[in-house]
């Protein structure tokens, strides 16, 4: 027999956090932003504006399930349905729009500041499809909800919607159109770079010349004795990157502030199970770029990438990339989750993961009338202008 049970996200920690991180330990799917370590840093740092929850599922008093959950009054426009500001927090990011309907929605764990976009249900293969069953019991039943949302993974919709469904649902899909890069078979650059196309290897050789030209030099501090010195460092390149600037077009993240406590409380943390790896471009000692990442298992996740003007020829984001690709491989780990969605990754990575939202309104009145707004929505969006 399932047990499902809806912790306070403090109290979870507190007491299951220890079983929650054994059981990421020995998932090899897990993500990075499965971890307990994660959401922790993100209850204390990003968490503004939102009631942290977790849905815990034991088989017993085994744990088999984990769902971290945000709890939110939120405004959204006759669509219902976040891109990027799935939590009030991140409003500040989109650009404004009308948005005249107050919903309280749940979501699962969701934030661009911790570089977290990704689904964060937590469970082994073999207990995903009771444990997404016994959850989607447990988001129906909850109170004072009007709407849930979840980002998945599009090969895990089908199974959601189903579980919703026979939870008394009528949940729909929302394409994000959104890919998340992964290299699942990591291995050396230069190997990488040979299945490329010409273009891409021409590149990357002009690239080489440059930084060789310009004097940088790659290098990569691995655990929290190496990179934890760096702290102020990584401030430095983040305050000089186009990130750090802003920009018109682009969403931008100033890490000073809010991201920069939440990666500094993640990274201090000697209890997490994780362990950082900092690659830092230099020419003559000073930073030009640098790429952090979180080591956990056999993975490397990559979370934040910042590079300064200087040297533009050289594409130092690529060549420190390259320099980190090569020291995971030879420490032995089996995977690179680049954690990012932009074209110019596709080049490094061999595989890739579409995202999507699952979307559902429970049946308070409130989540009654936005259903039914929702759905003459989608209903026009389908049929087209006539």
């Amino acid at each position: 027999m399932l047990h499902t049970s809806l912790v306070d996200g403090r109290v979870a920690i507190a007491r299951f956090g220890d079983a929650w991180r054994r059981l990421a330990e020995t998932v090899g799917t897990a993500t990075l932003f499965m971890w307990p370590a994660v959401f922790d840093a993100w209850q204390h740092e990003l968490a503004q504006g939102v009631s942290a929850e977790v849905l815990l599922v034991h088989s017993g008093a085994r744990l088999i399930g984990v769902l971290p959950l945000m709890r939110a009054r939120v405004q959204r426009g006759p669509a219902f349905v976040p891109r990027i500001d799935y939590a009030p927090y991140d409003r500040d990011l989109v650009p404004p729009s009308l948005r005249p309907f107050p919903v309280r929605q749940v979501s699962s764990m969701v934030s661009w500041r911790a570089t977290s976009l990704r689904p964060t249900l937590l469970s082994a293969p073999e207990d995903r499809e009771d444990v997404i069953d016994a959850i989607a019991v447990g988001l129906a039943e909850l109170r004072g909800v009007d709407e849930i949302v979840l980002p998945v993974d599009a090969r895990d919709a089908s199974a959601w919607l189903q579980a919703l469904r026979r939870a008394g649902l009528s949940p729909w899909v929302h394409d994000l159109q959104r890919k998340v890069l992964t290299l699942e078979e990591l291995r050396p650059f230069d190997d990488i770079l040979a299945a490329q196309g010409r273009n891409f290897r021409r590149n990357v050789a002009r690239a080489r010349v440059a930084a060789a030209q310009a004097g940088l030099t790659w290098t990569i501090r691995d655990g929290p004795e190496q990179v934890l010195p760096h702290l102020d460092g990584i401030a430095r390149v983040a305050g000089e990157s186009w990130k750090g600037k802003g920009h018109g077009s682009r969403t931008a993240i100033p890490y000073a502030g809010l991201q920069q406590r939440f990666f500094e409380r993640l990274l201090r943390d000697r209890q997490s199970g994780l362990s950082p790896l900092l690659g830092i471009g230099e020419r003559a000692g000073e930073k030009v770029c640098i790429a952090l990442c979180q080591r956990h298992g056999e993975s490397l996740t990559g979370l934040l990438l910042f590079r300064n003007d200087l040297y533009p020829d050289a594409s130092p984001g690529l060549l420190l990339l390259a320099a980190v690709i090569d020291h995971a491989a030879s420490q032995g780990l089996r995977r690179l989750d680049l954690n990012a969605t932009q074209d110019w990754l596709r080049h490094i990575a061999d595989s890739s993961h579409s995202l999507v939202n699952v979307v559902a309104f429970r049946p308070t009145l409130r989540g009654r009338i936005w259903d039914l707004i929702a759905r003459a929505r989608r209903r026009s969006r389908t049929q087209g202008p006539t």
